[in-house]
């Protein structure tokens, strides 16, 4: 899913995953800056444990992660999950396509991901923020 800050992204994906978890499979959700930490980190069990789950779900998932943490940590999680067709719901606000100057995308700090996220259904998420309301 990809939109502006607020639509309701998360919440969405936390929905599904909520869904799934109710009907008996196994979730994993993450932010991908918490991933790529964990795995720098030295803990490459929670790779395996993200490549197999039932449903991952990466929110915010390249907000905080270096373009090193895309291609070394998450570019192969989604390969071996695309491979196995196993789902993953990815939340961004950044922009995926090549870009125009000055305006960071997702293309220019890593190619390979965007492709692989392409491969799937993207979602545009829009509407007025709701952080904040009651």
């Amino acid at each position: 899913m990809i939109g502006a800050v607020g639509p309701g992204k998360s919440y969405l994906a936390t929905e599904i995953a909520w869904r799934w978890w109710l009907d008996g499979h196994e979730i994993r959700f993450a932010t991908g800056a918490g991933l790529v930490a964990r795995v720098f980190g030295g803990d490459w069990a929670e790779l395996d444990r993200v490549r197999t789950v039932g449903l991952l779900v990466l929110d915010d998932f390249d907000r905080g992660v270096s373009a090193r943490g895309l291609d070394e940590v998450v570019q192969p999680v989604l390969l071996h999950r695309l491979g196995d067709r196993l789902p993953v719901v990815v939340t961004t606000n950044t922009p995926m396509t090549k870009g125009e100057p000055g305006v960071r995308t997702l293309y220019q700090r890593s190619a390979a991901v965007t492709d692989r996220l392409r491969d799937g259904l993207v979602v545009p998420v829009g509407g007025p923020s709701r952080r904040g309301r009651r």
